[in-house]
């Protein structure tokens, strides 16, 4: 098997894992609004770009200066329910909202991934329990998607 084709059955991995109501579902969504809130957290310094969060998540590494927001935040009716006008563009993972377009989030998610790989790599992570954690997330979204 090829590198493309193992990244496609890996998009459609996620695609399952995030849409699936079983606990593996539930844990995977979990795991990427955890890994939000430790890279909101950690004090990451990647040496390419700007900042490392869904926030400011860069979608092509070949294109740095490009970053997008996967955070959403629509509008929340009375009753608790999304805005029918916002409701096609976001996805709830529990707590927080990213946008629905599955293909940005998992490419913003692997160059996450892959900046605090290397930033671990290189010995630029601080020890702290923060910076602990968003290896930790990013670990446990890989093993999920590669089991």
């Amino acid at each position: 098997m090829n590198y493309i084709e193992q990244i496609i059955e890996e998009f459609d991995r996620f695609k399952q894992l995030i849409d699936d109501s079983s606990k593996d579902g539930i844990a995977f969504r979990s795991n990427l609004e955890q890994l939000h809130y430790s890279l909101e957290r950690a004090t990451l310094h990647p040496d390419k770009i700007a900042a490392c969060s869904l926030q400011s998540a860069v979608l092509d590494y070949n294109q740095p200066q490009q970053v997008t927001n996967l955070l959403q935040n629509p509008r929340i009716n009375a009753d608790g329910t999304v805005h029918a006008a916002d409701a096609p563009a976001v996805f709830k993972l529990d707590k927080i909202f990213i946008t629905s377009n599955f293909e940005q989030v998992f490419s913003g998610i692997f160059e996450i991934i892959y900046q605090v790989r290397n930033i671990l790599v290189h010995g630029n992570m601080n020890p702290g329990i923060d910076e602990h954690n968003t290896v930790k997330y990013c670990y446990q979204i890989l093993w999920d998607l590669m089991r």
